[in-house]
């Protein structure tokens, strides 16, 4: 009579390490893709932020700025000359006063990022201007100030907020992440009506003057180039290696792997020309 061996059956310890292997194997596979999609996602959510960024503080310093020199009509029997004008901000402290004939005046610094740019109108009582978050509805003189405060993001990384305030009113920011504000002026020194040349406000003559005054050149300011550097929300790029940008007439470098992008406009002061 002939008994029946039972077999065993199953896995062998070799087939247990190979399927373990293609498991991981697999498994690193997905994990790779969900980093590469996350990495292009973050990319391009911050690329597409910065262009959004730089784009709408562009926008809101060219409507702006062109309000400069508004007045109204002599007919209208309202104050409409441009006369002597003494305007305090405060934080940072400054005192500001205007010539006659005078719409613009700036600070620069070779060694800062930062210029500050003023400009003056006078607002509508018959349709109230919206500047700097603010309804200007009164018929007098406004002062606005442009200018960047500093934030530390985190720590080692600060950067800066570009904001307005009219008349030392509070302050309104409509852009971040600004590591360069330059502002260039365009000087009509031959009463054509277009710029003969573009300077920094330290070189506008007489060089280095503390306030816009009346026969100077400030008077003949018909135009202004706007220069901005804007950096990403994230470190997006994969190494940190040096670059360098060219904002107008000045030149800056960074080698932290922020996205960058710089933008340029020139505005002309049409309230200047006839």
């Amino acid at each position: 009579m002939m008994t029946r061996q039972n077999q065993q059956s199953g896995f062998s310890l070799v087939e247990l390490m190979i399927a373990m292997l293609v498991g991981l194997v697999l498994v690193g596979a997905v994990i790779q893709v969900f980093v590469s999609n996350k990495r292009s996602y973050v990319t391009a959510d911050d690329t597409s932020v910065l262009n959004d960024n730089a784009r709408y503080a562009l926008s809101v310093l060219s409507r702006q700025l062109r309000l400069s020199g508004h007045q109204f009509e002599p007919m209208l029997g309202r104050e409409n000359s441009f006369t002597n004008q003494t305007v305090a901000f405060s934080n940072p402290s400054a005192s500001i006063q205007f010539d006659p004939g005078t719409y613009v005046f700036g600070t620069a610094t070779n060694a800062g990022n930062y210029d500050t740019l003023y400009m003056r109108f006078q607002g509508s009582s018959v349709k109230p201007l919206d500047v700097c978050g603010q309804s200007v509805s009164t018929d007098t003189i406004n002062t606005v100030r442009y200018s960047v405060r500093t934030v530390d993001y985190e720590l080692g990384s600060d950067t800066g907020v570009l904001g307005c305030n009219v008349s030392n009113s509070g302050e309104q920011y409509f852009s971040d992440h600004v590591e360069v504000f330059r502002v260039l002026y365009g000087i009509d020194s031959n009463n054509d009506d277009v710029a003969d040349k573009y300077v920094s406000a330290n070189k506008v003559l007489p060089a280095n003057s503390s306030r816009p005054v009346k026969g100077t050149e400030w008077e003949q300011v018909v135009s202004l180039k706007i220069g901005l550097l804007l950096r990403s929300n994230n470190r997006i790029k994969s190494n940190g290696d040096s670059v360098s940008y060219q904002v107008l007439d000045k030149s800056v470098s960074y080698s932290d792997a922020f996205a960058r992008k710089v933008v340029t406009s020139t505005i002309s002061l049409r309230n200047r020309l006839p």
